[in-house]
């Protein structure tokens, strides 16, 4: 009567692929409920939560209506009201970039946790990198050029 225990050593192949069948289970397993969890708490997360979009200004017939509070006292008004857990301010202005033809869309956010926070202003698209181009890409303006 033995246990078994050289036979591992007898065929190792076969070892090393259980081995490996059983690693690739566990890791499966593991992958899966840790997902599985994440996406449930990910769900659970916005519950009670509601996102609400407040303009300031617009067009009663055919007149503007233009706010009565300036942007940073809406933007502190909003965020005084109870349960008011995050207020950003934003604004969208369209633009023109020379030599293209497509509508330019620059759109600006002010506000507590904002995914970018300052990333995008940061530099300036005439300061020069070494190559004849901004730090945004762009082909540098030729001094005395118009603007």
């Amino acid at each position: 009567m033995s246990l078994g225990a050289g036979l591992p050593f007898a065929r190792p192949a076969r070892s090393a692929l259980t081995l490996a069948a059983v690693v690739l289970g566990v890791t499966t397993v593991t992958f899966a409920t840790g997902l599985a969890t994440t996406m449930t708490l990910f769900e659970d997360g916005g519950k009670g939560a509601y996102d609400v979009t407040v303009y300031a200004g617009g067009y009663v017939d055919g007149k503007q209506v233009l706010p009565v509070h300036g942007d940073r006292e809406l933007q502190s008004l909003l965020g005084s009201l109870p349960g008011a857990a995050r207020v950003t301010a934003r604004a969208d202005e369209d633009a023109r970039l020379e030599g293209s033809a497509q509508r330019i869309v620059f759109e600006g956010r002010r506000g507590p946790d904002l995914p970018l926070d300052d990333v995008l202003v940061r530099g300036a698209l005439d300061a020069p990198s070494g190559r004849g181009r901004g730090r945004l890409g762009l082909p540098a303006p030729q001094r005395g050029a118009h603007r």
